[in-house]
C-alpha cells in the first residue's frame, strides 16, 4: 500500500466504514431472506391482540398457560406434516396424502400393538387385549413400524411420479382417497382377529401411549428435532440445494448432474414419514384410532401452512423456519376464531384455511411480479370482482359477529357487515382508480409526494435500525451461531458456554421466585411444570449454536466438522470431543484461512472469502 501522511488513519477509517456498511448490507440481506418469517412473526402477535380484544371472555388472559400449552400441542403435530408437505412442494411437486396418511398410521400403530399383545399374551379372560401398562418395546416397535408403512407409501409415490410418469396430483389423489379406505377396512380385519369384535374402532389404554400426545412438550420437542434436521438438510446439506434446484427448473437440474429420480423419492419419503409420525401422536392424543375422522381434512392445513410460510405452488422457493411459522399462525387464527365466534366456530375453519390459502398464493405472486405495473381489477371483469369481494366480506362480517346485540339503533350484525364492505368497497376502488391513472403519472401530484416522503422515511428507518446495537447484535448471532463454515478461536467457545451458563441461572432463580410467589414452596419429588418446559425450550434453543460453534472449533484445529458423530458414542465420545475442542489453534492454514475476523468471518452471503481479512488498499 502507498505510504502517505495520515495513511495509517485513512486505512483504519475505511475499515470502520466498511465494517458498519457490512452489517447494514448483512442486516438487509437477512430481512430480505427472512421477511416471510418477520412478518408471520409480527402478524402472530397482531391475531392474538385482536382476539385479546374482541373476546368477551378473556380467556387469553384468565387461562395464558392453557391456552399457549394448547396452541403449541396442535401447532406442533401440524407443523411436523407441514414440513414434509413444504418439502414436497419445494422440490417442485405436491402432496394431497397427508389427512389420509395419518388416518392409516393411527391404525397401523394401534393395530401393532394389538398383534403384540396376543402374540405376548397380554388378554384378559374374554381374549381382549390388555393395552394398558405395556412395555416400552410394544411402543418402539409399533412406532418402528408405522414409519416404515410411511416409507414404504412415499416410496410408492415416488414411483408412480418418476417412473410410471403420472402427474404429482394424480399419484397422491389416489393416495388420498384409497389410504381412508384402507384403513377403514384395515381396522374392522384387525378388530376381527384380534378382538372378539369388529369394530371399528381401537382404543390404547397405555398411559406412556397417551402421554405422547396429550403431554404438550412432546409434540412441541419432537416438532423442533425435526425442524431441526429438515432446516439443516435444506440449508447447509448439498441434497437441500438440489431440492430447490429440482423445484426451481427440473430439467435444468437434470442437466446438471442431478439424480431427479432420487431426490424427489427423498422428498415424498419425507412427506409420507412426516405425516406418519403426526398421525401416531394424534392417535395417541385421542386415545385410539379412528380411521374415519381422523386427518380429516388435514392435507389442506398442510398445504395452507407451507404456502403461508412462503413455499410457492410452482416450487423452488420456501424455507423450514417459515413453514414451522405458517403452522403456528395458522393454528393461531384458528384458536382466535375458536375463542371470538362462540356460534359454531368449527364450522369457519374450512373458510378460514380456505381464504389464508388464497390470500398467500396472490402474496407470493405479488412478491414475484412488479407490483405498481400489475392490474387486478381491469374492465369489466375488474368492476365485477370488486362488487363480488364487498359482498363477500360484509356477508362474513355479519356471520362472525354475535346475535342479539344492538349497535345505533339497528342488530350488531348489519352494523358490522355494512362497515365491513364499505371499508372493502373503497379500498379496492381506490386500487382501481391508481391503475387506471398512467404510470408515472402520480409523480407531479400530491398523493405522488407524500408516497416519496414515505418511502424515504421507511429507507432513513431501515437504515436507522440496521445501525443499533440490538440489530447489530441480533445480525451477529444469526450470521455466525447457525454457521457451521468457519473457524471459533477457544476464547469464543468459552466465552459462550459462560454467558449460556449464567443465562440459566438468572432464569433458574427467576422460576424460584415465580414458583414461590404464585405456586408456593412444593413438596420434594414435585416439580412445577415450568421447570420441564424452561430445561427442553432452552436445550433445543442452544442445540444448533452449541452444534455450530462445536464444528467449527473443529475446523480451527484442523478436523474435519464430521467429527462430531464420534460425540455419539456415550461417555468416552463426549470426552473426546471436549478434548479437541478445548485444545488451541491448530499452526498453520486450513481451507478456513489463517486470520479469521470474529467466529466465522463474513456472512458466506456477503461476497467474501470467510475468514480471510479484507485488504484496503
Amino acid at each position: 500500500m502507498t505510504s502517505n501522511s495520515g495513511g495509517g488513519i485513512q486505512g483504519n477509517h475505511n475499515q470502520r466504514v466498511r465494517y458498519l456498511d457490512g452489517y447494514e448490507g448483512d442486516l438487509s440481506r437477512l430481512i430480505g431472506r427472512y421477511a416471510t418469517e418477520f412478518g408471520l412473526v409480527i402478524a402472530i402477535f397482531a391475531v392474538i391482540v385482536i382476539a385479546i380484544l374482541l373476546d368477551p371472555t378473556n380467556a387469553y388472559l384468565e387461562k395464558t398457560w392453557y391456552n399457549a400449552k394448547e396452541i403449541l400441542r396442535h401447532a406442533s403435530i401440524l407443523g411436523i406434516f407441514a414440513m414434509g408437505a413444504g418439502i414436497v412442494i419445494i422440490s417442485g411437486g405436491i402432496d394431497l396424502s397427508s389427512g389420509s396418511m395419518i388416518a392409516l398410521s393411527g391404525v397401523i400403530c394401534c393395530s401393532i400393538i394389538l398383534g403384540l399383545c396376543q402374540y405376548t399374551g397380554l388378554v384378559d379372560e374374554t381374549g381382549n387385549p390388555i393395552t394398558a401398562n405395556l412395555p416400552t418395546w410394544f411402543l418402539t416397535v409399533a412406532i418402528s413400524g408405522t414409519l416404515g408403512v410411511g416409507f414404504i407409501v412415499g416410496s410408492f409415490h415416488a414411483w408412480l411420479i418418476t417412473v410410471i410418469r403420472l402427474p404429482p396430483f394424480i399419484a397422491t389423489l389416489a393416495s388420498l382417497v384409497g389410504l381412508r379406505s384402507l384403513g377403514r377396512v384395515l381396522i374392522q380385519d384387525v378388530n376381527r382377529v384380534f378382538t372378539p369384535n369388529a369394530n371399528t374402532q381401537i382404543y390404547i389404554r397405555d398411559a406412556a401411549y397417551k402421554s405422547l400426545g396429550q403431554e404438550w412438550y412432546i409434540p412441541l420437542v419432537i416438532c423442533i428435532v425435526v425442524a431441526l434436521v429438515l432446516f439443516t438438510l435444506m440449508r447447509s446439506m448439498v441434497t437441500g440445494r438440489h431440492l430447490y434446484a429440482i423445484g426451481g427448473n427440473e430439467d435444468a437440474a437434470r442437466l446438471s448432474g442431478i439424480s431427479t429420480e432420487k431426490k424427489k423419492w427423498l422428498a415424498y419419503c419425507i412427506g409420507t414419514m412426516t405425516a406418519a409420525l403426526a398421525g401416531i401422536l394424534y392417535s395417541s392424543y385421542v386415545g385410539g384410532a379412528m380411521p374415519d375422522r381422523d386427518g380429516l381434512g388435514y392435507e389442506l392445513n398442510a398445504i395452507a401452512a407451507a404456502v403461508v410460510g412462503g413455499c410457492s405452488l410452482a416450487g423452488g422457493l420456501g424455507t423450514i423456519s417459515g413453514i414451522v411459522l405458517g403452522a403456528l399462525f395458522l393454528r393461531v387464527v384458528i384458536d382466535a376464531v375458536a375463542k371470538t365466534v362462540k356460534n359454531n366456530p368449527d364450522e369457519f375453519q374450512g373458510m378460514i384455511v380456505g381464504l389464508l390459502v388464497v390470500l398467500a398464493v396472490t402474496f407470493n405472486e405479488l412478491r414475484s411480479q412488479k407490483v405498481g405495473r400489475k392490474k387486478f381489477f381491469p374492465g369489466a371483469l375488474g368492476v365485477v370482482n370488486i362488487f363480488t369481494l364487498t359482498v363477500l366480506m360484509g356477508i362474513v362480517a355479519m356471520l362472525v359477529t354475535s346475535d342479539g346485540e344492538m349497535a345505533y339503533g339497528y342488530p350488531l350484525k348489519i352494523v358490522a357487515g355494512c362497515i365491513a364492505a364499505g371499508v372493502t368497497c373503497g379500498v379496492l376502488v381506490a386500487r382501481k382508480w391508481l391503475e387506471s391513472r398512467p404510470i408515472g403519472g402520480l409523480d407531479g401530484t400530491l398523493l405522488g409526494r407524500y408516497l416519496k416522503a414515505g418511502k424515504e422515511l421507511w429507507d432513513r428507518a431501515l437504515c436507522w435500525l440496521a445501525n443499533t446495537l440490538p440489530a447489530r447484535a441480533f445480525n451477529y448471532l444469526i450470521r455466525n451461531y447457525s454457521n457451521f463454515s468457519g473457524r471459533a478461536t477457544r476464547a469464543e467457545f468459552w466465552w459462550f458456554n459462560l454467558i449460556s451458563l449464567i443465562f440459566v441461572l438468572v432464569v433458574c432463580m427467576g422460576l424460584l421466585y415465580l414458583q414461590a410467589v404464585f405456586g408456593g414452596i412444593q413438596p420434594p419429588g414435585e416439580r412445577w411444570e415450568g421447570w420441564r418446559a424452561f430445561s427442553t425450550i432452552y436445550t433445543l434453543a442452544i442445540l444448533i449454536p452449541t452444534l455450530a460453534l462445536s464444528v467449527r472449533r473443529l475446523h480451527d484445529r484442523g478436523k474435519n466438522g464430521w467429527m462430531m458423530l464420534v460425540g455419539l458414542i456415550p461417555v468416552i465420545g463426549w470426552v473426546i470431543l471436549f478434548v479437541i475442542v478445548c485444545l488451541d489453534s491448530a499452526s498453520g492454514d486450513n481451507q478456513y484461512g489463517s486470520n479469521p475476523k470474529g467466529i466465522g468471518g463474513p456472512s458466506p452471503d456477503s461476497g467474501e472469502e470467510t475468514g480471510k481479512a479484507e485488504q484496503v488498499s
